[in-house]
């Protein structure tokens, strides 16, 4: 997805994917990593890649981001 634009392309029909993907695009919303954030694969955020966990988590920052 590019970030900030309406456009993306996904294979598949994982709805985590298609979540995590519009958050970036439409949201504007980083990986969770980026900027000092906790590792990589460490956490159950939607902005991460965990692959053992449900990925479903947003913090009050990233709600506010995509409220806003």
């Amino acid at each position: 997805m590019v970030q900030g634009k309406a456009l993306g392309f996904i294979k598949g029909n994982d709805y985590q994917v298609y979540a995590h993907e519009l958050a970036h695009g439409m949201g504007g919303l980083e990986h969770s990593w980026k900027f000092g954030g906790p590792d990589q694969g460490t956490t159950n955020n939607l902005m991460d890649y965990n692959p053992n966990g449900t990925n479903l988590d947003l913090t009050k920052a990233q709600w506010k981001e995509l409220r806003d």
